[in-house]
């Protein structure tokens, strides 16, 4: 399945995905499932440890996965900002449980790429990953 996503997307490299949330379960689940689906996951459990990997290696991270609320209320917007002064063509989602609104429509007129709701699908979300990946041009991550 992984070979059937990666020529659909027409990606020639592994994605890497940094996946941010605070719960523990779900970065542990995710990146057992995303593995599976193809990409190189990378996890923070925190703002401030998300965007320290970002700054460090923003050239090889195809896409940013964060929950909307990982320091709560508003930080979605705040986060999206933080990555944007980092560098300008950040790719980033947002995972949350609140219903579509007003924020999820402000976060894409500030440049989200996708908003995804929770409880996640995994099979959904993969597939628009690999959308999402394709349209991203990189280097191969070296061998670490």
């Amino acid at each position: 399945m992984t070979e059937n996503l990666r020529e659909t997307a027409g990606v020639s490299h592994k994605p890497v995905l940094l996946v941010a949330d605070e719960n523990e379960q779900l970065c542990k689940s995710l990146n057992i499932a995303l593995q599976q689906a193809g990409f190189d996951v990378w996890l923070a459990s925190s703002a401030c440890e998300a965007l320290e990997i970002y700054r460090h290696h923003r050239e090889w991270i195809d896409l940013f996965l964060v929950d909307l609320c990982l320091s709560g209320g508003q930080f979605g917007i705040e986060m999206l900002e933080a990555l944007q002064q980092i560098s300008s063509d950040v790719r980033c989602c947002f995972m949350t449980d609140r219903p579509a609104g007003r924020l999820e429509r402000e976060l894409y007129r500030r440049g989200a790429v996708a908003v995804f709701q929770k409880p996640l699908c995994i099979d959904k979300l993969s597939r628009a990953l690999w959308r999402l990946a394709s349209q991203r041009t990189r280097k191969a991550c070296p061998a670490a």
